[in-house]
């Protein structure tokens, strides 16, 4: 009995599609013009409302920062409670309804953000959020967030920052003072003190804005510090996070974990390249040093030639800046490639030259060499 009452009701149902089926072009033409002579707008102006709201609503889905959300929110919410409220076939009251809902959340949470971004700073706080901070889109909340979870320490002259091998869980920004970094190898455990810092491995100089501890941050996992950092003559003042409260907010504020990814990127490209040119610039120097020690006899023999060039080629020194380095002790790049300068002949360059034209098949007995 069910079944045959369940079976009638689908025939009924198919017959009712079947009727309301087009049963050729020009019928479904005339549906498609009857359903779009349904209700339009009443005029430009309010169709104009209607794309309006909905583009500001498309807006708040495009933006990241919550104060402009909110704000794009308010203004579509408002557009589309006055586009319903002149529609043609009289006021939609449900979607009037939503609306409104919709209006006091954004309010409510906007009147929210406006009173809690009401931050003073201090002098020396906004000139570090001007110098550093504001170059990478932080805004003033984020900075206060970061500056709360802060503790400032200063370092004395000569005190070692970080060292050489051991793990630190702690991300610092200097902010006064010149700290130096080295890749030296000696330990300075039991002092607190540097004595001496020889040039062994490539120094760079850590100066205001600079991070240290980023690499070990990035990779999510405390690291054996790369190299040594020690504090200047004038010593340094610093800010230090420690990694978990970073890691911690930035799971709360993922506005502020975009702003703090980004800060990290740009200093490792930047620091990355600052010591790239500074070790450029360490093997220009040594090369400038072994031109003067080959050079100090005003012969260069083929040898040490061949000495030189090399090193050129494996740390990329150019042809300009080999010029230059001849040019500094005050010789020209022909001279350099005969092998000496002036009148001075020496013993050792008399040998080699006879070596020379034996190798080329010169029989000596007939010829006559000069030496003034």
């Amino acid at each position: 009995m069910i079944a045959r009452t369940l079976a009638s009701r689908l025939l009924r149902q198919s017959s009712a599609l079947a009727s309301r089926r087009p049963r050729s072009f020009v019928e479904l033409k005339t549906r498609v013009k009857d359903s779009l002579a349904r209700p339009r707008p009443a005029s430009f102006v309010h169709a104009s409302i209607g794309h309006a709201g909905n583009l500001f609503h498309l807006g708040a889905y495009c933006v990241q920062d919550l104060l402009p959300l909110r704000i794009l929110g308010l203004c579509g919410s408002s557009l589309n409670i006055l586009y319903n409220a002149r529609h043609p076939t009289g006021p939609l009251f449900l979607p009037i309804a939503w609306g409104l809902v919709f209006v006091l959340i954004n309010g409510w949470r906007l009147e929210q953000l406006l009173s809690s971004d009401d931050i003073t700073f201090s002098r020396d706080s906004l000139q570090i959020y001007d110098d550093i901070f504001s170059h990478h889109s932080f805004t003033p909340r984020q900075y206060k967030t970061m500056l709360d979870l802060a503790r400032e320490e200063h370092i004395e002259p000569g005190e070692v920052v970080v060292e050489k091998g051991v793990c630190y869980d702690n991300l610092l920004l200097v902010l006064e003072g010149d700290c130096l970094a080295t890749r030296d190898d000696r330990s300075t455990k039991g002092n607190s003190k540097l004595r001496s810092h020889n040039s062994r491995g490539i120094e760079h100089a850590v100066t205001r804005g600079t991070l240290i501890g980023n690499i070990a941050f990035a990779e999510s996992a405390p690291d054996e510090q790369p190299y040594t950092v020690v504090a200047g003559h004038e010593g340094a003042r610093l800010l230090r996070w420690s990694f978990a409260d970073l890691r911690e907010e930035m799971k709360k504020d993922k506005l502020l974990s975009l702003a703090l990814n980004r800060m990290l990127r740009r200093k490792l490209t930047s620091e990355y390249t600052h010591v790239l040119q500074q070790a450029a610039e360490h093997q220009l120097q040594t090369y400038q040093w072994m031109i003067e020690c080959c050079c100090i006899d005003n012969i260069v023999p083929p040898a040490e030639k061949k000495l030189l060039r090399q090193f050129r080629n494996e740390n990329g020194i150019t042809e300009e800046a080999h010029v230059d380095c001849l040019e500094a002790i005050g010789w020209t790049k022909e001279e350099f490639l005969d092998g000496g300068r002036g009148h001075i002949l020496t013993t050792a360059l008399v040998d080699a030259t006879l070596k020379r034209l034996s190798e080329q098949g010169f029989r000596l007995e007939e010829k006559k060499i000069l030496v003034e």
